[in-house]
């Protein structure tokens, strides 16, 4: 594949190489085109299919976890939202983002919904200022939770999950008696989120955040595709399937996940999506590239697009913490594998996560130790703890989604 320089991009490892403090004003650099360099359009990448832009992950856990319930203890106030998360989302002029969905939070039972609920209605608030902002939202169905005895938090109404004592991961797919009331509630809380509430910024669907965990121990990829195309039936059933894009595999960077998704499901995606989380620092772009480019050659000689649905630096411990979170080289490093991934034929790619939050309340520690810490803290910019200071990497990443 022709690898092409998008100027605009590149800007930012220049301006993020001399950053000198993180604040929270964000001025419009001027533009200005390196010598040897030739500005052209974002469209004009090495992927054969149109630049679907740069975006970031942001999970509805907010209000509900992190500023309605506050035994975390920090003083997290509603109007931080307003005047402080949602005027950076708007400076950042952010084209997309992933959004997870659990039936935990609205499926109480065997035809009973509850679109109330403290989870709903702090999805619903995100999705309407997100929509005012001109922000494309993909709805990423997760699955449910693992049912714990006693969960609290996001493990609370975990009915349809697996026991926690059998599953292999966070999240499962659905118990096989439940399946059918899985998929009907899913489709139909995406039918009353588009339809019913006019959230028709909602224009993706990703099923199921990284399956080669969730169903590992559980059918493997036969059963994940099984559950995809009765998604997809149930999705024309209920006259919506044309209104969206079925985004899958999602894979946590698996080629063999990847290439049976683009192979066996290809009549029912309409893109397909991976995740890194293992380039950066002493790798060089031509490294970087080819090794992206062993995924990126799945969909070649097929109409799929393909696209990185979220990836951070081989400095991520663990699922919640990036050792390199307050380092200027993440603001280097993360643009330059975003680049690295459209030479390489990818058509877009989200950062993981926009913003650190905690995403439950069964532990409220924040530490830096990667084996105490509780609390998602990847963000572009942190928590309370660090009064939403911005991080290098904002900057960076802003350049990234505002000049393409």
């Amino acid at each position: 594949m022709k690898s092409k320089r998008i100027v605009s991009i590149l800007i930012c490892l220049f301006i993020a190489l001399n950053l000198a403090a993180c604040t929270t004003k964000l001025e419009e650099p001027p533009l200005v085109i390196p010598e040897g360099y030739t500005q052209i359009d974002s469209e004009e990448t090495a992927a054969k299919d149109p630049f679907i832009g740069f975006g970031a992950q942001m999970e509805a856990y907010w209000f509900p976890m992190n500023v309605w319930d506050l035994r975390h203890g920090y003083d997290v106030k509603d109007s931080d939202w307003d005047n402080i998360f949602l005027p950076r989302i708007q400076k950042m002029k952010l084209s997309t983002v992933t959004m997870g969905i659990l039936t935990n939070m609205y499926h109480m039972g065997v035809d009973q919904y509850d679109y109330d609920t403290v989870w709903m209605r702090g999805m619903k608030r995100m999705l309407q200022d997100l929509k005012d902002s001109n922000v494309l939202v993909t709805l990423d169905l997760f699955g449910t939770t693992m049912n714990v005895q006693g969960g609290t938090g996001i493990y609370e109404n975990a009915w349809m999950g697996r026991p926690s004592s059998t599953a292999s991961a966070w999240l499962t797919p659905p118990l096989e008696q439940y399946e059918d009331e899985f998929i009907e509630g899913f489709v139909d809380v995406v039918h009353y989120l588009i339809v019913e509430q006019g959230f028709t910024n909602i224009n993706k669907l990703i099923l199921f955040s990284e399956p080669t965990a969730t169903f590992m121990a559980y059918g493997g990829f036969d059963y994940y595709a099984k559950l995809c195309r009765k998604i997809h039936e149930k999705l024309i059933e209920k006259g919506i399937r044309d209104r969206l894009i079925l985004n899958l595999s999602d894979d946590a960077g698996h080629h063999d996940w990847l290439f049976n998704t683009i192979n066996l499901l290809g009549d029912v995606a309409d893109m397909v999506n991976t995740h890194s989380y293992y380039y950066g620092y002493n790798q060089t772009n031509e490294y970087i590239q080819s090794q992206i480019e062993t995924f990126t050659m799945g969909v070649e000689g097929t109409d799929l697009p393909i696209a990185y649905g979220e990836y951070g630096t081989l400095k991520a411990v663990g699922a919640l913490y990036a050792a390199d979170r307050f380092d200027f080289e993440r603001g280097v490093e993360i643009p330059r594998i975003g680049i690295n991934m459209l030479n390489a034929g990818a058509c877009g790619a989200n950062y993981w996560i926009l913003f650190s939050e905690f995403f439950s309340t069964d532990d409220f520690t924040i530490s830096d130790d990667p084996d105490k810490n509780k609390i998602m803290n990847m963000g572009l910019w942190g928590f309370k703890d660090e009064e939403y200071a911005c991080r290098p990497v904002y900057y960076a990443w802003t350049l990234m989604t505002r000049y393409t």
